[in-house]
């Protein structure tokens, strides 16, 4: 059983603008690799989500690795457009070694959840570095 001292309690508004027509465990997922601590206060999160889901509809949402992992490439899509100008934010707010740097970050976070082609050897920020 879950109480108040095993749940991260996390306050935040949900910008459903990204699951309006998709799905929202997809921001679900974005506010469980970006808010919580690690991956125990991710999976309590979701797991909650779960059970409510099914209590309420009856259905299994299923694991949230799938969702973690297009999170993912959700943000490197989003920094590979922002390293060439195209995000729609204006100007590049990071330089462009922070910005590889935050990408390399996130084909770790892939390839820790199984994704291997995601290593280092096989693909990397700096093979980006002519893109963006």
């Amino acid at each position: 059983p879950l109480s108040n001292s095993t749940v991260p309690n996390i306050l935040a508004v949900f910008d459903f603008e990204e699951c309006a027509l998709a799905d929202p465990r997809f921001e679900i997922s974005l506010l469980c690799r970006r808010v919580c601590c690690n991956t125990n206060q991710a999976n309590t999160i979701w797991e909650l989500y779960q059970a409510f889901h099914y209590h309420l509809l009856g259905v299994d949402i299923g694991r949230i690795e799938p969702w973690l992992k297009l999170e993912g490439v959700h943000s490197i899509i989003t920094m590979i457009f922002q390293g060439m100008g195209s995000s729609g934010r204006g100007l590049q707010w990071e330089t462009q070694d922070d910005l590889m740097c935050k990408i390399s970050r996130e084909f770790g976070r892939l390839h820790s959840l199984g994704w291997n082609f995601c290593s280092e050897h096989e693909i990397s920020a700096k093979s980006l570095k002519g893109i963006i």
